[in-house]
């Protein structure tokens, strides 16, 4: 697994404020503007992520295929809630251990303005 994954955790050594509750299926390192979300709970073909700490640009498996993604704000009541929905991924977990999900920031603790879309 370190083979494949080590840089996206012993390289990617920058802190990354996001709150916990996304932890249930995986945990976060960061290197600049690349998020690498470490997935050991596959969700199947859908993974929603809160308070990603940036303008989303792309969503990739690491070292594979582009993903779809919708950046966007929902509310809870008047309670704004921040998400990234990360759609197109296979059902079955590439990595059984842990699959790692590249997320490019635009801009790094910059709130996106919109709903924000993966480009065609």
């Amino acid at each position: 697994w370190l083979r494949v994954y080590g840089s996206t955790i012993y390289a990617a050594t920058d802190p990354v404020p996001v709150k916990g509750e996304h932890l249930v299926c995986g945990n976060y390192t960061r290197k600049g503007n690349i998020l690498y979300f470490h997935c050991s709970r596959w969700p199947g073909s859908r993974l929603i992520l809160r308070d990603v700490p940036g303008r989303v640009r792309s969503v990739r498996l690491y070292g594979g295929k582009k993903l779809r993604f919708l950046q966007e704000t929902v509310f809870r009541g008047t309670y704004p809630l921040p998400r990234v929905v990360i759609s197109g991924m296979p059902e079955l977990p590439p990595d059984s251990l842990s699959t790692v999900i590249e997320i490019e920031i635009e801009e790094y603790g910059v709130p996106p303005k919109g709903p924000r879309r993966a480009k065609s």
